[in-house]
């Protein structure tokens, strides 16, 4: 229960979504950040479009929106997670401050880019 408080706080405080919204994402199975972070990219991308699609037109006062940035959001703290239990580092939604998930964001960017500098390269 604790963990599904934190993961609202997270979605409504640091990645400025409605209650509405956050609602909607639980709605879907996601009520926690180790099950955001169980989906793959893609998965996080297909979970929006399909609020986006089927719950937000329906939504009473459009209060059921996703802008992009909070897309974005969503996969740094997939990201943030995935890398704080690699390491073996405490993963808490708690510790996932405004400065780490704009770190995590970077983060992401940069790897992302070397995965594409380097995906014609051969060992």
């Amino acid at each position: 229960m604790a963990d599904n408080v934190a993961f609202r706080a997270l979605l409504e405080n640091r990645m400025n979504l409605t209650a509405a919204t956050t609602d909607a994402i639980e709605d879907q199975g996601i009520t926690t950040l180790p099950e955001l972070a169980e989906l793959d990219y893609d998965d996080i991308k297909g979970l929006v479009t399909n609020i986006l699609k089927f719950i937000a037109p329906n939504a009473a006062g459009g209060n059921v929106r996703i802008p992009y940035v909070a897309q974005k959001k969503l996969y740094a703290a997939k990201y943030w997670f995935e890398t704080q239990i690699k390491y073996g580092l405490p993963a808490p939604c708690g510790g996932l401050t405004n400065a780490e998930l704009t770190l995590a964001l970077a983060r992401r960017k940069e790897v992302e880019k070397r995965k594409a500098a380097t995906k014609d390269q051969e060992l």
